[in-house]
């Protein structure tokens, strides 16, 4: 691995690593909403915490696009080429 792939492998699995938190975390949050009375101040808690981690998700996409490799126009990127 070049010396240039490095930060781009690492910003990659950085995004993964975040993603899967904010995965967790939405995944929890939900459960949490379904046991919580549709009316209360926890629901609109969780659903403030829902809200945050659906941007950190975003970021985390933003992150995992500016660490892929350009292509060549008119390159199929799952052929490498």
């Amino acid at each position: 691995m070049s010396g240039s792939q490095k930060p781009e492998k690492a910003l990659r699995e950085a995004a993964h690593d975040l993603n899967n938190l904010c995965s967790t975390i939405m995944g929890f949050a939900a459960l949490a909403e379904e046991l919580d009375p549709q009316n209360s101040v926890i629901r609109a808690y969780l659903t403030e915490i829902r809200h945050a981690t659906d941007a950190v998700a975003a970021i985390a996409r933003q992150l995992r696009g500016l660490s892929q490799e350009p292509t060549m126009a008119g390159a199929d990127p799952k052929l490498g080429v």
